[in-house]
């Protein structure tokens, strides 16, 4: 997807507006979470500032915020309690739908944190760390993604429910240099039904293989297949 200037201006990236309530930047996202949260200050380090200005989260209405607590875990144990939970959450889904896992065109869907891992009981050689009912099949660049310095720092600045929230309930997406988006967390675009009442140009439609609004034209900023990449997994 291609940020054009308006969206860079006001944070909402036309496309990514298409499919979510609300498109904010990371660090405007977590100072409204957590209470009397500040996540950004004068002499953060260049990348973490960046991260927290250019970082696109797409959520729902806040149901309120969260208080900050000093986190009392490493980050990656909370990535793992987040994926473990997602898990379990899709399992419990999948058997009230009778196994269909409310995927499109009836394959399972899966937050985009939860690929590579899966839940196990037998305590096999793929688990992780010391949690017997977490499996790690293959590498999960969003995880590797989150283990970098500017990460547990947001972490120490919000708290571990606070980031917990973020990874479970909200879909983010990273810059990428050629002016699109790489989706980090949530379930994966290609997997969300448009709502209706949503319109977007033929162009940003092809892009994510979903039916242009009848109707709607082509605005500046959309993508164009021709010369832009697809949203990266």
């Amino acid at each position: 997807m291609r940020r054009d200037a308006k969206s860079r201006g006001d944070k909402r990236p036309a496309p990514l507006a298409a499919f979510f309530p609300s498109v904010s930047a990371l660090g405007a996202y977590m100072d409204a979470l957590v209470d009397g949260g500040r996540c950004e200050r004068d002499d953060d380090p260049p990348g973490y500032r960046k991260l927290l200005q250019t970082t696109m989260v797409g959520h729902g209405p806040l149901g309120g915020q969260i208080a900050f607590h000093e986190p009392a875990e490493r980050l990656s144990d909370t990535v793992l309690k987040a994926i473990t939970m997602m898990l379990k959450r899709d399992s419990v889904s999948a058997r009230g739908s009778g196994g269909g896992g409310g995927g499109f065109a009836g394959k399972p869907t899966r937050n985009m944190l939860a690929l590579g891992y899966d839940l196990r009981s037998d305590g096999g050689m793929n688990c992780v760390g010391s949690d017997s009912s977490l499996a790690h099949h293959f590498v999960n660049s969003s995880v590797v993604e989150l283990g970098k310095g500017s990460w547990t720092r947001l972490l120490a600045r919000t708290g571990t429910e606070a980031m917990s929230h973020l990874l479970c309930c909200t879909s983010m997406f990273l810059p990428l240099p050629n002016g699109g988006y790489r989706q980090l967390s949530g379930i994966p675009l290609a997997s969300m039904q448009m709502p209706p009442a949503k319109r977007i140009g033929e162009s940003t439609a092809r892009a994510f293989r979903l039916p242009a609004a009848a109707g709607a034209k082509r605005k500046r900023g959309d993508v164009s297949s021709d010369t832009d990449t697809d949203m990266e997994d």
